[in-house]
């Protein structure tokens, strides 16, 4: 489905800060993002430690205008009800690269995501998953204190990066 369709599906959410991107690269990029979001939800719902809990995956709204990006942002990729809780999980798509397990994660650490958007955020969970969406790296809340920043840059903009040293990631086949 083409998410262009879902312009201003419902009331804007407060809270994140505003894409810098053309909006015909965000509305791709989020196109994209979704068909992950959706098969780590399945993952979860046929785990058997989740498969229990309410997952939830919100409507994807897109802005309509660029200026209402910081209205249009999401408060998590996929909720779910766990430890008599509603708790965030994150799923992040960006690898233009597939692996399947440490081995051959091509990088010595695992990026959860740019700093003032991790930083303060409890998620419970970040995928990180593969470019065929056949396996994720799962970097857990509980090991936020294990992370570190990194500045890198990116399109040509230095960025502050929240990273999980690779040996406290763990890896999943998703499909």
């Amino acid at each position: 489905m083409d998410v262009r369709r879902r312009l201003g599906a419902r009331p804007p959410a407060a809270g994140r800060v505003a894409v810098t991107v053309a909006d015909d690269e965000f509305v791709d990029l989020l196109e994209n993002s979704q068909q992950a979001v959706d098969v780590v939800a399945a993952f979860l719902r046929r785990a058997p430690s989740t498969r229990n809990c309410q997952i939830v995956v919100p409507e994807l709204r897109i802005r309509p205008v660029r200026e209402l990006a910081s209205e249009y942002s999401d408060s998590g990729d996929i909720r779910i009800f766990w430890d008599r809780k509603w708790k965030v999980i994150e799923v992040k798509q960006k690898l233009k690269v597939n692996f399947k397990d440490r081995a051959s994660f091509p990088f010595p650490s695992v990026y959860v995501g740019v700093e003032h958007r991790v930083v303060g955020r409890e998620a419970l969970a970040y995928f990180i998953c593969s470019k065929d969406l056949r396996y994720a790296a799962v970097c857990y809340g509980d090991d936020r204190n294990k992370w570190f920043t990194e500045e890198k840059t990116v399109k040509g903009e230095r960025m502050r990066i929240r990273a999980a040293p690779l040996d406290t990631a763990v890896f999943v086949k998703l499909q």
